[in-house]
């Protein structure tokens, strides 16, 4: 059985209030910079080729070749979906 010493009981429940309590009292709100935040057609004119590197599948994985071409059409699927020639 573990045993505490009442002043270490003490000094943990302060610190574990403590932290609750900054965390509930924290500004939580979202301070995103405006200066990364640009138009998406300005984004997709300056974007000129998007490059998708293979993907390596472990060997352990059956059929690597089929794995590696469905997430590779999947993600270029999602690129072009998004805008993205």
């Amino acid at each position: 059985m573990i045993t505490i010493k009442r002043s270490r009981l003490g000094y943990l429940l302060l610190t574990l209030l403590g932290s609750i309590a900054s965390a509930a009292f924290a500004d939580h709100k979202d301070h995103a910079d405006s200066n990364f935040k640009i138009p998406r057609a300005e984004l997709l004119s300056t974007v000129k080729t998007i490059g998708i590197m293979p993907i390596t599948v472990a060997s352990e994985v059956p059929g690597t070749e089929g794995v590696s071409a469905r997430y590779e059409g999947a993600i270029v699927a999602r690129f072009e979906g998004a805008g993205f020639p």
